[in-house]
């Protein structure tokens, strides 16, 4: 078996919605020469899993949690860029109405001047 790093069991757990510490799963079973009981680990994954379970049964610091709803992300980072893009919008027309005010009284103020 090929060792894993510290963030391929970091990742893998992720992947799973288990929040892992990998440097801590990799120096556990460092510390015992990879090996399962006395025979040698097969699959990190599987041994990864298995944590994963014993977490849930044993409650150790390493904790399940869903993972994030990227949809609904993605949904309110648009709903924010639009929302943005009004006050944007607002804001220039409101800002061309002022301009075109302001001609408006230079002008009267020319022909005021004239007068």
């Amino acid at each position: 078996m090929k060792k894993p790093t510290a963030q391929e069991v970091t990742e893998y757990a992720l992947s799973m919605g288990f929040k892992l510490d990998g440097q801590q799963f990799c120096d556990y079973y460092e510390s015992k020469g990879w090996l399962v009981g006395r025979a040698p680990m097969k699959v990190w994954k599987a041994a990864v899993r298995v944590w994963k379970a014993n977490s849930t049964r044993f409650g150790s610091p390493q904790q399940s949690y869903a993972a994030p709803d990227l949809s609904k992300i993605e949904e309110q980072r648009r709903k924010t860029e639009e929302i943005m893009e009004r006050e944007y919008e607002k804001r220039q027309a409101e800002r061309r109405a002022l301009e075109r005010r302001q001609l408006r009284t230079e002008k009267m103020q020319q022909i005021w001047d004239h007068n």
